[in-house]
Formats: structure tokens, C-alpha cells, sequence
């Protein structure tokens, strides 16, 4: 469990006291050292058991054309290496990501997986989006309501919302502090990279207006919870939950 704490009235004012916040060079470098170690042991945490299922769900509805997936929030590419690993399927994949992040993955682009800093320009070199991926990144974002009615508004036949807090109470915006950046994703420790705390805003949606907003042009086809996961706002805990949604026909 991670904890919130200073709770602010926005994003803004919570950022501003945070400085860089995600987009912050050390913790790129620590999430472009881990996404080439993950590239060469073809290492898939059991927790990416979801992300490969939503992948392969899109697959099988493609075939045999490949599956064009949109990632938002995927860092270095991380997840296209597990599932390219995993899976004996074709994927196009084009990552969403701040400017110090995609500046740090160029090294890993390649015919099948590219990096963007809009998301429009993701959808435009993909051709049309399968599925929509997004992994414990929206509620890092300026609004994350705003932001996930943006990535449903593609229409894809697909969505992964992973790691999303189910939280019922009013939507709060808080401060994350990690300790240090160097255990930030999954995968060994980068010794020879400096380490040190980061600071980033957080915000816990109202989990009822985040169905809501699903429920208009999607239905939940897997709902898995993370009860080892999650954070915790002045003692209420907001756990884990991550659902791979269909398009309704």
C-alpha cells in the first residue's frame, strides 16, 4: 500500500509542490534499464496475467492481422516485451508517454512498437486502435476522468484498465512519495543509477463515476481485484481493481 498525504484542492496545486513530478529523468532512466532487462529474460510477473489475456482477447477478434494496441502510461515498452514473449501473435504497438520517458525509449522503437508524446499521433501511426492498454497510469494524470473518457472515446474494440484504484468515496488529489525511484516497475535493481525520493500527485477517482462513464459504450468482461495493492488516504484504503472491458454491440 502506498499513502497519500497533503491532500490539495486539484492536480495543480498539487504538482506544484511536487516539481517534475512523473516526468522526472532519473525515474526514466530507472524504467529504460528495467524494460531492457525485461526485454532479455522474457521474465512475465504473474500480476501481467490480465494485460496478457486483454492482449490475446484483441488478438483473437484481429486475426490474422495484427493487433494494434494504444498504451497509455507504458513507460518503455514494457508491456509489448512481455506480451511479444507470451504470445504467438502479430502486435503493433504504440506507447503514450511524457516527453523525458519517450525521449528515453527511442532506443527500444522498432517496426511494431513506437512512442508518442500525444495520443493522437499514436492512433495516427497505428492506423486505427484493437485495443486501448493502460496500466496504473491514469490517476497520475491532470484528470483522470477527463482522460479515461478520452481513451474510451476511440471506440476500440478493447480496453485494459489495470491497476486503477476503486475508490468510493469523493475524488481526492494527494501526494505520493516514493522513496526511492529505483523500485519504481517491476525487475532488478539498478544499483549503478542514482537513487532518492520523488514526489507526484496522485488522484483517487470516485470509483462510481469511473463505471459510469464505462457503462455508456462498454461492459466489463473480467474484473480482477489486487487486495496486496493500492494506497491509503487517512486510514481508508483504495485497493486495486483492473478490468478489461468490451465494446457493447
Amino acid at each position: 500500500m502506498a499513502d497519500i498525504t497533503e491532500t490539495y484542492p486539484d492536480y495543480a496545486a498539487a504538482l506544484a509542490t511536487c516539481g517534475v513530478g512523473y516526468d522526472d529523468g532519473a525515474l526514466a532512466d530507472v524504467v529504460a534499464y528495467k524494460t531492457a532487462a525485461v526485454a532479455e529474460i522474457r521474465v512475465v510477473p504473474e500480476r501481467e496475467a490480465a494485460a496478457l489475456l486483454a492482449v490475446s482477447l484483441a488478438a483473437n477478434a484481429t486475426a490474422p492481422q495484427p493487433v494494434r494496441v494504444l498504451d497509455f502510461g507504458g513507460g518503455c515498452g514494457y508491456h509489448y516485451f512481455n506480451a511479444r514473449a507470451a504470445l504467438a501473435q502479430p502486435l503493433r504497438w504504440a506507447v503514450v508517454e511524457l516527453p523525458t520517458m519517450v525521449a528515453r525509449a527511442a532506443q527500444f522503437a522498432s517496426d511494431s512498437l513506437s512512442f508518442h508524446c500525444e495520443i493522437e499521433d499514436a492512433v495516427a501511426a497505428l492506423g486505427g486502435v484493437d485495443l486501448v492498454f493502460t496500466a496504473g497510469a491514469l490517476q497520475y494524470t491532470h484528470d483522470p476522468k477527463a482522460m479515461q473518457q478520452r481513451l474510451l472515446a476511440l471506440g476500440a474494440p478493447y480496453v485494459l484498465l489495470a491497476r486503477f484504484p476503486i475508490w468510493g468515496l469523493a475524488t481526492a488529489v494527494g501526494i505520493q512519495v516514493v522513496g526511492d525511484v529505483r523500485e519504481v516497475g517491476v525487475g532488478p535493481m539498478p544499483r549503478h543509477l542514482p537513487g532518492g525520493s520523488m514526489r507526484c500527485p496522485v488522484t483517487l477517482l470516485n470509483i462510481d463515476e469511473a463505471r459510469h462513464c464505462i457503462a455508456q459504450a462498454y461492459e466489463v468482461a473480467v474484473l480482477l481485484d489486487s487486495p496486496n495493492d493500492g494506497y491509503t488516504l487517512n486510514g481508508v484504503a483504495a485497493f486495486m481493481g483492473t478490468y478489461i472491458l468490451r465494446a457493447r454491440r
